[in-house]
C-alpha cells in the first residue's frame, strides 16, 4: 500500500531529506496569561455562589466568613481596575496571599469536616455545599500558585 500526499496518488519519496522543525521558546498568548486570574476568579464565584445556595438560601452548609471576605477581595482586585489596593501591595501579591490563605482555610475546613463527618455532611445538600466549597478553593488555590509575581 502507498500512501497518498496530497491527493496525487504517489507515494512520498525515500531518498528526499525533511528539513527538521526548529522550535523555539513557547510564547502564550496575550489572553492566556491571564489565565491564573480567570480560574481564581471563576473560583471566587463558586465559593461565594455555593454560600449564597447552601447556607443562606438552604441553610444547610456555610462557610468561614474569612474565605468569603477574601473571596469578595480576589473578585474586587481581578475584576476592578486594580486601583483601590494598588498603594498596599501589587495586584500579583494580593491575590496569592488571598489564594495560599483561602486554601488554608479551606483545609482546616475540610480536616474539621472530615473529624465530625457524622454531625456536619449528614445530608446530600450538605455534601454538595462542602464540595462546592472545596472546589472553588482548589481553584482558588491552584490559580495562586500559577501567578508570576
Amino acid at each position: 500500500m502507498t500512501e497518498e500526499i496530497g491527493g496525487t496518488g504517489k507515494a512520498p519519496d525515500p531518498q528526499v531529506p525533511v528539513a527538521p522543525v526548529e522550535s523555539g521558546p513557547v510564547t502564550m498568548p496575550a489572553s492566556s496569561k491571564s489565565a491564573p486570574e480567570s480560574m481564581m476568579k471563576i473560583g471566587a464565584a463558586v465559593i461565594l455562589g455555593g454560600w449564597l445556595m447552601f447556607s443562606i438560601i438552604l441553610d444547610t452548609f456555610g462557610a468561614n466568613w474569612t474565605v468569603l471576605v477574601l473571596s469578595a477581595l480576589i473578585l474586587t482586585l481581578v475584576l476592578g481596575k486594580g486601583d483601590l489596593f494598588e498603594k498596599l501591595a501589587p495586584k500579583a501579591t494580593l491575590l496569592k496571599v488571598a489564594g495560599y490563605a483561602i486554601g488554608a482555610f479551606a483545609l482546616i475546613e475540610l480536616i474539621w469536616d472530615i473529624r465530625f463527618a457524622t454531625i456536619y455532611l449528614d445530608s446530600f445538600l450538605e455534601i454538595l455545599g462542602a464540595l462546592a466549597l472545596f472546589g472553588g478553593s482548589v481553584l482558588v488555590f491552584m490559580g495562586a500558585r500559577s501567578i508570576d509575581d
